[in-house]
């Protein structure tokens, strides 16, 4: 039952992704595996656009169903084992295996063509480790400037 608790709380209750918590707790984990077993993987940084003004418009209630409407397109495109979290308001963070940029790219266009259909629209940015950094601060930072410099 703890560990219930525990998972839980490590989880964002709307979207039922995980919550910037696990990234501290993970990301250690992760770097060592991808260190030992000489791997790549990608950090995507994803932004929605004009969220602040969906929310002012139409209010919180139709904001919720959004990102609620993100994260299982994310679901369904992403992986099983693929770490996808909720960073915070209309952020998402996802780390993949996948080592080829090229794929990441990919699946991120399906998601965000997938949502235009519904009028939502995002910025991204991808960082890979260790070609654009071998420390996750950085690869955050790399992705999330990235993202920036799309969304301009």
């Amino acid at each position: 039952e703890l560990e219930e608790i525990l998972v839980e709380a490590k989880k964002d209750p709307l979207t039922d992704l995980f919550n910037r918590r696990v990234l501290d707790e993970v990301m250690p984990y992760l770097l060592k595996k991808a260190k030992l077993q000489n791997k790549k993987f990608g950090v995507i940084f994803l932004d929605l656009d004009k969220f602040k003004e969906i929310n002012d418009k139409y209010g919180h209630k139709k904001g919720d169903e959004i990102l609620e409407k993100v994260a299982n397109v994310l679901k369904n495109i992403f992986r099983k084992d693929d770490l996808l979290i909720r960073y915070g308001g209309d952020e998402f963070v996802i780390f993949s295996f996948i080592e080829n940029k090229a794929t990441l790219i990919n699946l991120v266009e399906r998601a965000k063509s997938s949502l235009q259909k519904a009028d939502i629209s995002f910025s991204y940015g991808i960082a890979i480790y260790p070609d654009d950094a071998d420390d996750i601060e950085k690869l955050l930072n790399i992705a999330d400037n990235l993202m920036y410099k799309n969304k301009a």
